[in-house]
């Protein structure tokens, strides 16, 4: 994501999608729903900056939309968890 950012900031959109669409792989790999919330916030939370602006993140809103599902999955699992 840290690369992501940089391409963000220097105006490539199509290299920091690139750049997101590999941390969300590595991700979905994740087992742990603590950790996979965590990275998940910070993925999103670009994830959805990106689709706010023109490039290929707004094409494809699927694929956050997918992300996003997989966070409250997450989220129910981090709490059955805990509790």
């Amino acid at each position: 994501l840290d690369l992501a950012r940089i391409h963000r900031r220097s105006g490539d959109a199509e290299a920091a999608y690139g750049n997101v669409q590999s941390a969300a792989t590595a991700w979905r790999a994740v087992r742990d729903p603590a950790r996979g919330l965590e990275l998940g916030n910070d993925l999103v939370g670009l994830w959805s900056e990106l689709a706010a602006e023109d490039g290929p993140a707004a094409e494809d809103a699927e694929e956050l939309e997918s992300a996003r599902t997989r966070m409250g999955r997450l989220t129910e699992r981090a709490r059955a968890q805990a509790g």
